[in-house]
């Protein structure tokens, strides 16, 4: 993937740019269409790298809620008190996965109703929650491989509701808090960790868009919906003779607008 160093255009345009076709992807009326011809988690994981790229610091991003315990004490919802201490980053990871995980839970508490050992160790129900990063992620791995497992699949679907596609998006989202925690980790390392981060976000929230413009292209052929996309607008065109100029990232060519 394309580093920033490839980008021959201003980051400020990207940032910018990336910021509208996100909107537009998350907008009622777009959203349900363009979802439907992305992998589960697309746009929610590009917000979420853009944030992290362009407003790390933004205290108008509220912080995620705290997921609802079941069968919990006012202790372990003390514990959860602690996300104050957690970087935008984190934050932002946690508000996806949390609430993915209360329901992964319930699911379970429903499918095995009377299984207290089940539901304590596959599940991880009964378990205090912890408020560090590390922990959460362990809790969430044992957690995923309880949904995952094929002995249970049947009992979550038919008792709770729950599918593969949930797990899918438990899976992704605990990936992303696992990562915040990595990038907490290079923030604290050298300037060229940091930046090598830094980059990496970029690359990957580039093809983010170049996803959505995709699917933007397949899904519509109005002039209105494709501007909304930046479609044919974002990324710049190559402009001959100049060495500024902008031009699209290598492997970044969604295609330009039909004739109207």
């Amino acid at each position: 993937m394309a580093s920033s160093s490839h980008f021959r255009f201003p980051i400020s345009l990207f940032e910018t740019e990336s910021n509208l076709i996100l909107q537009a992807a998350e907008s009622d009326t777009y959203s349900a269409a363009i979802n439907e011809r992305l992998d589960d988690g697309t746009v929610v994981n590009g917000r979420t790298l853009w944030n992290t790229l362009f407003k790390p610091d933004d205290p108008t991003i509220p912080p995620p809620p705290v997921e609802p315990p079941i069968g919990s004490s006012a202790a372990q919802v003390a514990d959860e008190s602690a996300i104050g201490t957690y970087t935008q980053t984190q934050r932002a990871a946690l508000k996806i996965y949390r609430p993915l995980a209360h329901k992964a839970r319930e699911a379970a508490a429903k499918a095995f109703r009377g299984n207290d050992v089940k539901l304590h160790q596959e599940f991880r129900i009964g378990v205090k929650r912890s408020s560090i990063i590390s922990k959460i992620v362990s809790e969430g791995r044992l957690l995923l491989a309880g949904v995952r497992n094929p002995a249970n699949t049947a009992a979550l679907k038919t008792s709770g509701g729950y599918v593969a596609k949930d797990t899918d998006l438990l899976e992704a989202a605990l990936n992303d808090v696992d990562a915040s925690e990595t990038s907490q980790e290079d923030s604290k390392g050298t300037a060229k960790g940091s930046t090598d981060r830094r980059n990496q976000n970029l690359a990957d929230l580039d093809d983010i868009i170049a996803a959505i413009q995709g699917a933007a292209s397949n899904e519509y052929s109005d002039r209105e919906s494709l501007s909304a996309f930046r479609i044919g607008i974002f990324p710049p065109h190559e402009k001959s003779g100049g060495s500024g100029g902008g031009v699209t990232p290598p492997g970044n060519n969604p295609p330009a607008p039909p004739t109207q």
